[in-house]
């Protein structure tokens, strides 16, 4: 596979005589091979938007010396990976981090949950290697990795493809065929190995590649783990060094608003408005990071203070989501339902009880009472300055 990178667009040639060639400027793919209509999108539009992303991401790095919030929002990237398949067992946020942490340091998996923790932990490091490229072998690998220990005879298709009966959230995807899925998947396969410097590149291929491989969906379980785990593999290959994209827990949480979009793509195979949604929850998990980085910055200048405040990652992360209410005057309960990954809360209530007291007793937010609810409103200038540096949509 030829490696472009997520700034292909500064090949204007290539730009301009791609547009030049495209009948009003639809941009096709050649998936999926069992239809006749294939994936498509506009041109421009979406060259565009990884030319604004690209400069995006270089506008709101992190530095290295707040590396740790990077470190941190990769942990809660993989929880959310574990929680977005929606087969996760445990939901308690705190005992998954402790299970991960006890399994990277050598303990044996002992049940499913953890079985899926240990898989995924090898995965990531396959796809973190610099030589590991998707290919047909690899990917067979990955299948393997992702299922091991997890009750499926992989001998025998028909114990772990999709059938009619496998609960899908998705609307239209193919036919679960076994002869259609395995072509699919070849055809999927080869059309990413043999992504070239003629093709699109970026945010955008990285969404045609989740789509497409949402779309053929071919097993009873981990088809959606296996599309993200696809998609950031791909990301991998072209940009090695990208820091800060932030997708999984982002999708979580609007889980709804993504299924929605996913099935829309589904219906006409146009990308357009799936795409623009990808890419404004990659922005979005850009705007996380920085304000994580930024909140850190408070947190170091208090490191004196006989006691540390908002020790913990999913405190700051708390706050992050009361910083950024989308209203001036936010309820409890709002907030609660920011940390729902498909409809599971993985963040007690009773620990964002006790960040909004905290942020009581420290003067960062204000109580009031009105129409019989109680209302919290944030009483800090470099807070309120986070709050309006960054916009999510």
């Amino acid at each position: 596979m030829w490696v472009v990178g997520l700034d292909y667009f500064l090949n204007d040639k290539w730009v301009q005589k791609t547009s030049k060639n495209l009948d009003n400027n639809i941009y096709a793919t050649n998936l999926p091979v069992t239809n006749n209509a294939k994936f498509h999108f506009s041109f421009n539009q979406q060259v565009n938007s990884d030319k604004f992303l690209f400069d995006y991401f270089k506008a709101y790095e992190i530095s290295d010396d707040f590396s740790i919030a990077r470190d941190d929002m990769r942990l809660i990237e993989f929880v959310s990976l574990l929680l977005i398949e929606g087969t996760f067992e445990e939901t308690d946020y705190w005992k998954i981090i402790r299970r991960i942490k006890e399994i990277e340091a050598g303990k044996k998996p002992k049940n499913r949950d953890e079985f899926r923790i240990w898989n995924l932990i090898e995965i990531m490091n396959l796809i973190n290697e610099d030589g590991f490229k998707i290919n047909e072998d690899n990917y067979e690998l990955v299948v393997h990795i992702l299922f091991r220990n997890m009750g499926f005879d992989l001998d025998i298709k028909s114990n772990y493809y999709r059938n009619n009966e496998t609960p899908i959230v998705f609307a239209n995807s193919i036919k679960p065929q076994i002869k259609v899925i395995d072509k699919e998947i070849e055809a999927f396969i080869k059309y990413v190995e043999n992504l070239s410097d003629k093709d699109i590149s970026g945010a955008t291929q990285a969404g045609i590649v989740l789509n497409s491989f949402l779309f053929i969906y071919p097993y009873q379980e981990f088809s959606i783990t296996l599309a993200f785990i696809l998609s950031r593999w791909y990301l991998k290959r072209i940009a090695p060094n990208l820091q800060g994209v932030q997708t999984m827990y982002n999708v979580g949480t609007n889980w709804e608003d993504f299924v929605k979009k996913t099935n829309q793509s589904f219906e006409e195979l146009n990308l357009d408005s799936f795409l623009d949604f990808m890419k404004q929850i990659c922005k979005n998990g850009v705007n996380n990071l920085y304000r994580l980085s930024l909140f850190q910055e408070l947190i170091e200048e208090q490191k004196n203070s006989p006691t540390k405040i908002f020790a913990t990652l999913i405190e700051q992360v708390i706050v992050i989501k009361i910083i950024t209410s989308k209203t001036q005057s936010f309820r409890l309960d709002k907030i609660v339902n920011n940390f729902k990954i498909r409809k599971v809360n993985f963040v007690k209530e009773e620990e964002i009880k006790d960040v909004i007291q905290k942020m009581l007793d420290l003067n960062f937010l204000i109580k009031k009472e009105e129409n019989q609810s109680t209302l919290y409103e944030l009483n800090d200038q470099f807070l309120e300055k986070i709050r309006l540096l960054l916009k999510d949509q």
